[in-house]
């Protein structure tokens, strides 16, 4: 890329966020009507990255395209009054970076449009949404003693790879919310929420009975490969579970036949070579899980832990084979009991089948980390967990409901699992809403607070590595207990570090609660966003409004050497903050 080398050497050029979270949103435009001359879509290998510069500092963005059918590239900057608004074109900003104007304190949005000239025909992708956070150092606050973290980075403080966060999408009927298009895309958009799992239920019918109506599910599925484009488009995972078998191949007793476990297998494959097929170009399915809760319910699905050893014995060889780029875990147990798994860990040539371990939170063994998985080399993923009240609906989209989400996912970050899948995605509980009536605090289609906290991880987490991040003393050396309502989690990859917090408590606090974050080296800038009430910590039954702020820039004061950063966490809080190399 043209003028890279004249960048400042203080100057960071962001690669953190990089086509595996946003692939971009092309748009075609020419005259010619034969789709094989147009000129493909640019391929963006480097987005641009936030920042905060103070008064008058001097930072770049910038992009980078590729393409593959040796067209011409060309660029064009916009800036916008906000993440997914339309801007307006920077006049001469036609470069693959940009020197946007920091003397004025406040936040821009700014994204470029990549094009690919060629056959007489321009095809455009646009890059992320990148955020310019002026600050004036004055109105920044001045960091008292609080609390210090410090973060390690070394080998031996690394622990497990973060795949990512998300929720499920279909089931069977009532009361699961249809999940139109829009709504996939605010939920996975990473200029959105930007989550990147998608967990879908494999039917029992063909998937071309289930998305052409002959078999009613009370939601609309003829958008299913629609929604499989739309993740995959940007970044995003899809994993499927069935939640029974085709008629015919359970038992009286609910158990699996095993004179059907190879047309179970056979029916599992089917499912994902359709949607492959029905999504299209190199859209794919990233893993599937043999049965939903085998240890729940007759009326779906039973199998012991022999019978699921069994099943991966007989059948997991053969689908490896058919769709080798699959990922296959086992049946996912409702309370994640490891003695349940143990037949399939203890033997070599089962062990050997699977790439992980998937399990729900529903009582049992949930802050338990699963060293016979880690120690074996497969990851650990939960797959499901449902938290709410049926008592009072209206209570679940509130703040108070968001800290007993959040322990969640502190608990399976610190016990090293791989990812977290909530239950429905869409509901008046999940991570946005729904139009079940008579809730209160929720809005259709719109995030919710629990939506925006499991954001936080999505975009800072996963992708990385999670490394040690230990309280200490003022010393910096000495160790320190947890404060008792702040948690945080470490992350990092060759580009950036970064920290995902929050302080769960919602008391006024009678002075500002700062956190000094120690980090392993110097580092070139800083970037935090928060989601808490701006009018104040928020009352326990209080939701999303016009006061909240969603995922707002704040500020990060750092030290001279770039050694030491200090944030505010107020009470009813969750900030996250990334650190560029």
């Amino acid at each position: 890329m043209q003028n890279r080398k004249d960048l400042r050497a203080g100057i960071a050029i962001s690669t953190a966020i990089l086509v595996l979270f946003f692939g971009g949103c092309p748009t075609t435009t020419g005259d010619k009507e034969n789709a094989e001359a147009k000129a493909a879509a640019p391929f963006i290998v480097s987005q641009p990255g936030d920042y905060q510069p103070t008064i008058g500092e001097e930072i770049f963005l910038a992009v980078e395209g590729t393409v593959s059918d040796g067209g011409s590239l060309s660029y064009q900057w916009y800036k916008a009054t906000g993440v997914g608004v339309t801007g307006n074109e920077i006049p001469e900003a036609t470069d693959a970076w940009y020197k946007p104007p920091t003397n004025t304190v406040g936040t821009n949005y700014y994204y470029a449009e990549v094009s690919n000239s060629n056959n007489e025909t321009r095809t455009s992708t646009r890059s992320r949404y990148a955020t310019v956070f002026v600050l004036d150092p004055t109105e920044a606050g001045v960091p008292s003693s609080g609390f210090n973290i410090s973060v390690d980075t070394s080998e031996a403080a690394k622990h497990q790879f973060v795949r990512g966060f998300g929720g499920m999408i279909n089931a069977w009927g009532q009361p699961c919310p249809d999940l139109t298009i829009n709504d996939a895309d605010t939920l996975f958009n990473p200029d959105k929420l930007g989550l990147n799992i998608l967990r879908m239920i494999i039917y029992p019918e063909p998937l071309e009975d289930i998305m052409n109506g002959m078999v009613y599910t009370s939601i609309d599925n003829s958008d299913i490969f629609d929604i499989g484009r739309l993740v995959n488009k940007y970044g995003g995972m899809i994993i499927g579970c069935p939640w029974t078998p085709p008629d015919g191949y359970k038992l009286t007793n609910g158990h699996l036949d095993p004179n059907h476990y190879l047309d179970m297998g056979n029916h599992l494959v089917s499912w994902v070579k359709k949607m492959e097929a029905g999504m299209g170009g190199d859209n794919k399915i990233f893993a599937i899980s043999s049965q939903n809760e085998p240890d729940d319910n007759a009326t779906w699905c039973i199998y012991t832990p022999e019978e699921n050893l069994a099943f991966v014995k007989q059948v997991f060889p053969a689908i490896h084979r058919e769709i080798p780029h699959v990922k296959l875990f086992p049946g996912e147990y409702t309370s994640f009991d490891s003695s349940l798994y143990m037949p399939i860990v203890n033997d070599t040539e089962a062990l050997a089948q699977v790439d992980g371990f998937a399990g729900h939170f529903y009582g049992g063994q949930i802050g338990e980390r699963k060293e016979w998985a880690i120690d074996a080399g497969k990851e650990v993923w939960m797959t499901e967990h449902l938290r709410n009240t049926n008592a009072n609906k209206s209570y679940d989209p509130t703040w108070a409901a968001v800290w007993d989400f959040a322990a969640d996912f502190h608990t399976v970050m610190i016990n090293d699992y791989n990812a977290y899948v909530m239950w429905y995605a869409k509901r008046f509980y999940g991570l946005i809403g729904d139009s079940e009536q008579g809730v209160t605090n929720q809005r259709n289609g719109e995030p919710q607070l629990r939506g925006y906290f499991m954001s936080h991880y999505s975009k800072y987490a996963a992708g990385k590595y999670r490394y040690d991040a230990n309280w200490v003393g003022a010393d910096w050396t000495s160790t320190a207990s947890e404060p008792g309502n702040i948690r945080a989690t470490a992350y990092a990859d060759d580009e950036t570090i970064a920290l995902v917090l929050f302080n769960n408590s919602t008391a006024a606090a009678s002075e500002d609660t700062w956190v000094n974050i120690r980090l392993p080296q110097a580092v070139k800038t800083s970037f935090a966003v928060a989601t808490y009430n701006k009018d104040g910590p928020a009352p326990t039954n209080s939701a999303i409004a016009e006061s909240t702020a969603r995922m707002e820039p704040v500020p990060v004061i750092m030290s001279a050497d770039m050694r030491t950063a200090s944030v505010k966490l107020n009470p009813s809080t969750i900030l996250s903050v990334k650190f560029y190399k």
